[in-house]
């Protein structure tokens, strides 16, 4: 998507996040390495570009399964584990567990970002509405 600032990799100041959906599951995932840019304690990430992250994976997995656009409608964050910028790629993944009614427009969206070593750092759950198809 041209122009994106979650994914576009040629946008000079995005975040160029790439998930991609496991097979065979409701699920999107990829390696991320921050940009010294997004820091906000001393050598750890700011939560807001943290949220951002998994608002852009969820909406990247609504597209994904069901070839709509959608915008956030919540966002709820927990920030458990502080996450450094210490040259190490994060895992982001997104999953949906369960499918919505196919005349609803909205659906529930789970994301997650661990540590370089597995740990889970920062969780979001989301409800996010489809948009019209254009």
């Amino acid at each position: 998507m041209s122009g994106c600032y979650g994914c576009d990799a040629d946008n000079p100041v995005g975040l160029k996040l790439l998930v991609e959906q496991v097979p065979n599951e409701p699920r999107v995932s990829g390696q991320w390495l921050p940009a010294k840019e997004f820091q906000g304690p001393p050598k750890h990430l700011h939560g807001g570009v943290a949220s951002t992250v998994l608002d852009e994976a969820m909406a990247r997995l609504a597209h994904v399964l069901d070839g709509q656009h959608s915008v956030t409608a919540t966002l709820n964050v927990r920030f458990r584990k502080p996450v450094p910028l210490d040259g190490r790629p994060l895992t982001v993944e997104a999953w949906r567990e369960s499918d919505p009614a196919p005349a609803a427009r909205r659906h529930r969206l789970f994301g997650r970002i661990s540590l370089a070593d597995g740990t889970p750092a920062v969780e979001a759950e989301g409800l996010f509405v489809r948009l019209p198809p254009e």
